[in-house]
């Protein structure tokens, strides 16, 4: 799998950057309802974190199942 160096970032690192990207959204939301002074920000940030989280997790997943069934070992 060193032909396919992105494949193999997904593979080992899929729910590491999952998660990182979800805290960063959160982070986005919290620090835009402190600037803004509106906490509903704070809320779109959690729901959009979840939400990266669960896409960016399937996408993982979905690269894991596709690596494991067509490239050779």
């Amino acid at each position: 799998m060193n032909s396919y160096p992105i494949l193999n970032l997904l593979v080992t690192h899929g729910r590491m950057i999952a998660l990182a990207l979800a805290v960063l959204t959160l982070a986005a939301g919290i620090f835009t309802s402190v600037e803004t002074n509106m906490i509903a920000w704070a809320f779109a940030g959690g729901a959009g974190g979840c939400l990266v989280y669960g896409f960016v997790a399937s996408y993982a997943e979905l690269v894991r199942l596709v690596t494991d069934m067509l490239l050779p070992k």
